[in-house]
């Protein structure tokens, strides 16, 4: 997993790639409307993250605009494997010392509560 986050943040997407992507984006849009309670979580949005009122309107043009060296320079940005928590839910016995073997960093295990075990 960390390496294609670490290829996707180091290496620049085919164009086929982004032209995927973004359709799927714009093409999924109206899903967001077709449902009373789906539409009106999406207009709350307007008003919590204070957009525009065509803000879903102008949306596809927008995402089309989106080349490959902008998605390329966000990836750049915000994805960081090296800032990510690792979280493994299972039997310590059984998974602890695979855990260790993959070089995370530190292993802390926690009980139910979320306290730390020592």
């Amino acid at each position: 997993m960390f390496n294609e986050l670490k290829r996707m943040r180091d290496t620049q997407m085919a164009p086929a790639e982004l032209v995927l992507s973004k359709d799927s984006i714009a093409r999924s849009l109206p899903g967001r409307f077709e449902r009373g309670t789906e539409a009106a979580a999406t207009f709350a949005e307007l008003f919590t993250y204070n957009l525009p009122l065509d803000y879903f309107s102008t949306l596809p043009e927008r995402i089309n605009a989106v080349t490959v060296e902008q998605a390329q320079a966000v990836a750049k940005k915000y994805i960081q494997p090296e800032k990510m928590i690792v979280l493994a839910v299972g039997d310590r016995a059984k998974i602890e010392e695979d855990m260790k073997k993959l070089n995370l960093g530190k292993v802390e295990v926690r009980d139910t509560d979320g306290k730390v075990v020592k």
